[in-house]
C-alpha cells in the first residue's frame, strides 16, 4: 500500500515538473491588431474567417494591419473504380492573403488539402465535407496568425 502511494506520488511529481507548455496558449501576448479586414470567397470559409478574426481587433496594440483575404475551394475527383464511380475526392482550400500596414505590404498564398472517400449517403458526405472545410480554414488561420506575429 505504501509502495503504491509512493509510486503514484512520484509519477505525479514527475508529470508536474516535466515543463509542458501549450504552443498556442491564450496567455501569450499578441503584439498586433487587425483593424480591418475584407474576406471574399467560399461562404463557409468566409464566415469562419470573419468570426475568428474579430478577436484580434484590440485597439490597444501599436502594430495595426489590414487584411484582404480571398479564398477558393475545389473538390476534385481523385480516383474512380472500373465502373467510373468516384471513390476518392481531394478537397483543396486556397487562400490569398494581402497584409497591409503603414510600413509594408505583403502577400501570402496558403493552400491546404485533404482526401476523403466517397460516401453513399450524400447528406453525411456533405456534413463531413463542411467539417473538413472548417478544419482546413482553421489550419490556414493558425498559419496566418503565426505569420503576422513574426512580421
Amino acid at each position: 500500500m505504501i509502495k503504491k502511494l509512493f509510486l503514484c506520488s512520484f509519477i505525479f511529481l514527475l508529470l508536474i515538473s516535466c515543463g509542458y507548455q501549450q504552443i498556442y496558449s491564450s496567455s501569450k501576448k499578441i503584439n498586433f491588431m487587425i483593424y480591418d479586414f475584407k474576406v471574399n470567397g467560399e461562404t463557409t470559409t468566409k464566415n469562419f474567417f470573419k468570426e475568428n478574426l474579430e478577436k484580434y481587433s484590440n485597439d490597444k496594440q501599436e502594430l495595426k494591419y489590414f487584411l484582404d483575404i480571398k479564398s477558393s475551394y475545389d473538390k476534385i475527383e481523385l480516383t474512380k473504380n472500373a465502373a467510373g464511380k468516384v471513390i476518392d475526392y481531394k478537397l483543396i482550400l486556397k487562400v490569398n492573403i494581402k497584409i497591409k500596414s503603414n510600413q509594408m505590404n505583403k502577400q501570402f498564398n496558403m493552400t491546404e488539402d485533404f482526401v476523403i472517400k466517397n460516401d453513399t449517403d450524400d447528406f453525411e458526405e456533405n456534413r463531413y465535407e463542411e467539417t473538413i472545410k472548417l478544419e482546413l480554414a482553421s489550419k490556414i488561420l493558425n498559419k496566418l496568425i503565426l505569420q503576422i506575429s513574426n512580421l
